[in-house]
């Protein structure tokens, strides 16, 4: 069966839980889902004081002690998750923000390796920031990014929008669908590829300082490696992503001491 968990970054139950409703619906029509909501609300999330001990430490040692480990967890268990906000100020929402600011280690450490999002805002109908938003951070987890949803205020549409915005989520819940049930790893992009030298650089020059980043890296052999699992690489860009690499080098020694 497949499990989809609906992380929820809204502060009650207004337009953005109706629109994953909309989803789940449409979810279990196709095939047997397992559907769990968890929302951000009511988790135990203190604000993050940038203190840096979950990335140089590890993560276990965060002062907070807090329902993080908790939600990585029910990550850790599902197969497909949606990432649900409303429109902030053309971001997502503070609760959700909060959670990706506890991920920071995974930033040097992804782990989230085979997990398919899909990216949900609710509003007013500019979505694009909050879209880049949970997807650069998807990626940056290790997750693999599917495709995003914007569902305007559908309650104030006008009949003939309110059916277009249904076709839309009929038309992301199967591509979402389709893409989990497969299971298969996407070969990285060149911003991947660029991304993964550039902490593999890191986790090299700061193994005095970012001990634990450098074991990660040791642990999983990644240093010998072009990328965080086997999968085929277009050629093309690993030749650009090795010089690439060349060129941050150069930068990063120029700015920084220790490069």
């Amino acid at each position: 069966m497949m499990k989809i968990l609906a992380i929820i970054g809204s502060p009650h139950r207004g337009e953005t839980y109706q629109a994953v409703q909309m989803v789940e619906e449409k979810l279990k029509s196709l095939g047997e889902v397992d559907f769990e909501y968890l929302w951000l609300k009511d988790a135990n999330l203190k604000d993050c004081t940038g203190c840096h001990v979950c990335i140089k430490q590890g993560e276990e040692k965060c002062p907070l002690k807090d329902d993080t480990a908790v939600i990585e967890q029910k990550i850790m268990e599902a197969d497909g998750i949606i990432w649900a906000s409303p429109v902030y100020v053309l971001s997502v929402s503070a609760l959700m923000k909060k959670l990706f600011d506890h991920f920071a280690y995974m930033w040097h450490r992804p782990r989230f390796f085979g997990k398919y999002v899909m990216a949900l805002a609710s509003g007013g109908g500019q979505f694009k920031e909050t879209f880049d938003i949970i997807k650069l951070n998807s990626v940056s987890l290790g997750m693999n990014f599917v495709n995003s949803l914007g569902v305007p205020h559908f309650e104030s549409l006008q009949p003939d929008m309110q059916k277009r915005v249904h076709n839309d989520i009929d038309k992301a819940a199967r591509t979402f669908y389709r893409t989990v049930a497969a299971g298969k790893q996407p070969s990285p992009g060149l911003g991947d590829l660029i991304r993964f030298r550039v902490w593999r650089i890191n986790a090299i020059a700061c193994a005095d300082t970012l001990t634990r980043d450098h074991r990660y890296w040791m642990e999983n052999n990644l240093f010998n490696r072009d990328y965080y699992y086997d999968v085929a690489i277009n050629p093309l860009y690993k030749g650009v992503a090795r010089l690439m690499e060349q060129v941050i080098r150069l930068f990063l020694k120029k700015v920084y001491v220790g490069y």
